[in-house]
C-alpha cells in the first residue's frame, strides 16, 4: 500500500511543481509594451532568486535606460538614484560582460571602485552588486541589462549573487529578446497600419497635397536664405562734445549764453564771481602797500655809514615785495579763467541753463552745460541685448565684414538714416529696466538735419546678413529652447 500512495504522492508533487513553474514561465511572457513585459520578467525573478531587488535597462542611443524594478511599479526618471544606476550601467558595460561588487571583497571580474559606484552605493544602500548583460546569443548583441542587488549582510546568504541567475539564465535571455521583439513589432505594426489606412483613405490626395506642401514649407524654411535683421534702440550722440564745468568755488553773476545758442571758440559765456578770490586779493594788495611803503622809508632813511643790520631788513622787505606781487598776479590769473570761454564752436545744451546758473553758489568741478559741434556731425549709440549679440558678432568676425544699420528718430520717424556699425563694447551693462545690454557705436553719413540733436533715440535694425528663414521666422522661440535645454 505504501508504494503506490508513495508513487501517487511523488507524482502530485511534481505535478504541482510543474505547474508553479509553468504558471511563473508564463508570468515571464506576459506584457505587451515594453515596460509592462519588463515589470512582469522583474516580477516572476524576484519570486524565485535570492536577491533584493532587480532591475532591467534596455540599450538606448548613447546608453543604457531603466525600464522596470521588483520593487516599485513605475520608474522615475528624474530621481537621482535612476540616474545614477544608468550612468554606471553604460559605464561598466563599455568594458565587460558582466561585473561584481560585493562590499570589502575583491575579484577579478569586481567592479573596480570609482566615483559612479561609490555614489550609487551611498544613494542605494546596497551591499552586493551584479550587473550582466543578456542577449539571445552569442552572435547577438545584447540589448538587455540585468541589475542584482542585496542589503543584507554576507554572512545571511548561502548563494553568490553572481551565481543567482545561473538557473534561469537561458529562460530570461529568450523571455527578455521575445519582449523586445514584441515591442518592435507593436511599433512597426502601428506605423504600418496607419500608412495603410492613410493611403487607401477618400483623401489621399488631399493628405498627399498637404504632405507636400509641408515638406516644401520645410524644405524652404531650413534652405532658402533671407535677410536677417535686428531691432534694437539707441540714442543719438555728437561727434565732438565738450563738457563745461566751474573752475572754483564761487556765485554766477551773469550768464552770457542761453539755452540752444550757436557760440564761436572763445566767446564767453559766463561769468563767476569768488567773493575768496576778492579778499584774497584785497589781502594781498594791502600787504603790498605796507611792504613797499617800509622798504621806501627804509631807502630814504639810510645813512653813507649803514650798517649790515638795514641791509638785510632791505633784503627781506625786497623779497617780501617780489612775493606779493607774484601773489597778485596769480590771482588776477584766477579771477580771469573765472570768465569762462567757450573752447569750441558749438550751440550750448542745457535747457534750464538761466534758471539752474543764474545767481547760484557753485563748487569747483560742478557740471555746468555741454556745448556741441554742429559742424562734425552725430553718431548713434546702440543697446544690443544679449541674446541678439551672438548674430551680430558672427557677422562682423571676420575684420573686412560690417554690420549695416538703418534708423530712425522716435521724435520724426518720416526720414531714414544710413550708417555703420564700427565699435562693440567688450562688456555689457545692465539698464534701468534690468535687462543686459552691450553698447555698439555707429558711424552716420554726414546728414545736416535740424531733427538730429544729441540724446534724441532712434529705432535701429542692424542688417546681419542673410540665414535660413526658419531660424529668421522663429529666432525667439529658438532662443528660447536653447535657454531651456541649456
Amino acid at each position: 500500500m505504501n508504494g503506490p500512495d508513495s508513487l501517487a504522492a511523488q507524482h502530485a508533487r511534481h505535478s504541482v511543481a510543474n505547474q508553479r513553474r509553468d504558471a511563473w514561465i508564463s508570468r515571464m511572457y506576459q506584457g505587451s509594451t515594453l515596460t509592462e513585459s519588463f515589470a512582469h520578467i522583474t516580477s516572476a525573478l524576484a519570486s524565485e532568486l535570492s536577491v533584493d531587488r532587480i532591475g532591467l535597462l534596455h540599450r538606448r542611443s548613447g546608453g543604457w535606460k531603466l525600464i522596470a524594478t521588483s520593487t516599485q511599479p513605475r520608474v522615475d526618471h528624474r530621481t537621482r538614484q535612476v540616474r545614477l544606476l544608468e550612468r554606471l550601467v553604460t559605464l561598466a558595460m563599455n568594458d565587460k560582460h558582466s561585473i561584481t561588487f560585493e562590499l570589502g571583497v575583491t575579484s577579478d571580474d569586481a567592479l573596480e571602485p570609482s566615483d559612479e559606484l561609490d555614489a550609487y552605493l551611498d544613494e542605494s544602500g546596497s551591499r552586493e552588486l551584479h550587473i550582466e548583460a543578456i542577449a539571445n546569443d552569442d552572435a547577438s548583441p545584447a540589448n538587455a541589462v540585468i541589475v542584482l542587488e542585496r542589503f543584507r549582510r554576507p554572512d545571511e546568504i548561502t548563494m553568490p549573487i553572481a551565481d543567482a541567475l545561473d538557473p534561469v539564465r537561458h529562460l530570461l535571455a529568450v523571455a527578455l529578446h521575445q519582449a523586445i521583439e514584441r515591442h518592435d513589432r507593436t511599433l512597426t505594426s502601428l506605423i504600418g497600419q496607419w500608412l495603410l489606412n492613410r493611403w487607401t483613405s477618400p483623401s489621399l490626395r488631399r493628405s498627399l497635397i498637404t504632405m507636400c506642401v509641408l515638406s516644401a514649407l520645410t524644405i524652404g524654411m531650413l534652405c532658402v536664405p533671407v535677410a536677417l535683421t535686428i531691432p534694437v534702440a539707441g540714442r543719438v550722440v555728437p561727434r565732438n562734445e565738450r563738457h563745461v564745468f566751474a573752475p572754483a568755488d564761487g556765485q554766477v553773476s551773469e550768464v552770457v549764453v542761453s539755452d540752444n545758442e550757436l557760440v564761436k571758440a572763445g566767446q564767453v559765456l559766463l561769468v563767476i564771481h569768488s567773493d575768496e578770490l576778492s579778499r584774497l586779493r584785497l589781502t594781498s594788495e594791502g600787504d603790498l602797500s605796507t611792504a613797499e611803503a617800509r622798504l621806501n622809508s627804509l631807502l630814504a632813511s639810510r645813512s653813507a655809514d649803514r650798517n649790515r643790520m638795514s641791509e638785510v631788513e632791505e633784503q627781506t622787505l625786497r623779497s617780501e615785495v617780489d612775493g606779493l606781487r607774484s601773489e597778485i598776479e596769480l590771482l588776477s590769473t584766477q579771477r580771469e579763467q573765472l570768465t569762462l570761454r567757450s573752447p569750441i564752436a558749438g550751440r550750448i545744451d542745457r535747457w534750464d541753463l538761466e534758471q539752474s546758473l543764474t545767481g547760484r553758489p557753485l563748487a569747483r568741478g560742478q557740471f555746468l552745460f555741454d556745448i556741441v559741434s554742429i559742424g562734425d556731425g552725430f553718431d548713434v549709440e546702440l543697446e544690443i541685448p544679449d541674446q541678439h549679440l551672438g548674430d551680430v558678432l558672427a557677422l562682423r568676425l571676420p575684420a573686412s565684414v560690417t554690420v549695416a544699420c538703418t534708423l530712425r528718430l522716435r521724435s520724426n520717424p518720416d526720414p531714414t538714416y544710413h550708417g555703420v556699425m564700427d565699435r562693440v563694447n567688450a562688456s555689457a551693462h545692465r539698464t534701468a529696466t534690468g535687462q543686459s545690454v552691450v553698447t555698439a557705436h555707429v558711424a552716420l553719413e554726414n546728414y545736416r538735419d535740424e531733427h538730429l540733436r544729441s540724446g534724441a533715440t532712434v529705432i535701429a535694425r542692424l542688417h546681419c546678413g542673410r540665414a535660413a528663414a526658419g531660424y529668421v521666422l522663429f529666432r525667439g522661440v529658438i532662443q528660447w529652447w536653447r535657454g531651456l535645454t541649456w
